[in-house]
């Protein structure tokens, strides 16, 4: 299924004949009233190597309490930036638990490879499988979120922007246990960004491409959202993803969010995709607790 962001009366006038227009400030971005939560530290370790990550409990918590697990970059940055925690907001506020944890080469996980995604093309090259460091790390924390009963009947769903939409997509792909996911201006193959040009024929980061991932995201529920254009990890990628996964899904088909202007930089409303995102999760969730109430 195909959806179009739609804009106002007022945003378009102001961007005919603009095709380059950069939104005002207020357009996009926005503070979300974070509602009251407990947050836990939990210890863990995967790969290896001791870490951390985050759980938040609203104070106000649901019946039904399923799990959301936000990626991003670092756990902290996940929940706080204030684009990134509008889906977790929206979580708490509905009154069901939030949690994330740090990406290799952010936060606690910053190591011999240097800090941010950078750090991965250095580590691929040395022969480390980021990407399968990644779905371990995602396993155990839904293995500990589970043991504290923290998602109402096993439910836990995923929310990633772009490199956090690399990892959701990796997750997912390997653990049966995510329920449902969305993506926002996801990195769809490593090959395509700029800190890869030089590795992007390394066995490690071809065979981490998205594309591979395909036969075990058919007929999932996912969520992808992208702006007409993205300069970053490129939209055409994106939209060849999922055209080749929309052909491969023979019951459940994946939904696309298409956002005038571009991703990954000013030009895209960003705030009707992150709105999507979770609407699209929560319906998921509504869902199961229907068919969950009616086989008891």
């Amino acid at each position: 299924m195909l959806w179009k962001a739609n804009e106002t009366k007022e945003l378009r006038s102001k961007r005919k004949g603009k095709a380059n227009h950069t939104l005002p400030k207020s357009f996009w971005r926005w503070d979300v009233n974070t509602p009251d939560f407990t947050e836990k530290i939990f210890d863990f370790r995967a790969n290896g190597i001791n870490s951390a990550f985050a759980v938040r409990i609203p104070k106000k918590r649901c019946d039904r309490a399923v799990l959301l697990i936000s990626l991003a970059t670092d756990w902290y940055t996940a929940l706080n930036n204030p684009d990134y925690k509008t889906v977790p907001d929206i979580f708490l506020s509905a009154g069901h638990n939030v949690a994330s944890f740090d990406l290799p080469g952010h936060g606690s996980l910053i190591d011999y490879c240097g800090e941010g995604i950078e750090s991965w093309a250095k580590a691929m090259l040395k022969g480390v499988d980021v990407a399968e460091k990644i779905r371990n790390i995602g396993s155990k924390i839904i293995d500990i979120c589970l043991e504290e009963r923290l998602a109402w009947n096993q439910t836990v769903v995923m929310m990633g922007v772009s490199r956090g939409g690399f990892s959701v997509l990796h997750i997912m792909a390997y653990d049966r246990r995510v329920y449902a996911a969305a993506i926002h201006a996801p990195v769809i193959d490593l090959a395509e960004l700029r800190e890869f040009r030089d590795v992007k024929e390394n066995d490690l980061v071809i065979s981490s491409s998205g594309m591979n991932l395909i036969p075990f995201l058919a007929s999932r529920f996912l969520f992808i959202s992208m702006g007409q254009e993205d300069p970053r990890v490129d939209a055409k990628t994106c939209f060849e993803f999922f055209a080749r996964l929309c052909a491969s899904s023979k019951t459940v088909k994946p939904e696309l969010f298409v956002l005038r202007g571009q991703t990954h930089g000013p030009t895209a409303y960003t705030h009707s995709a992150y709105s999507a995102c979770a609407s699209f999760l929560l319906g998921k969730i509504a869902i199961r607790i229907n068919e969950k109430t009616h086989q008891d």
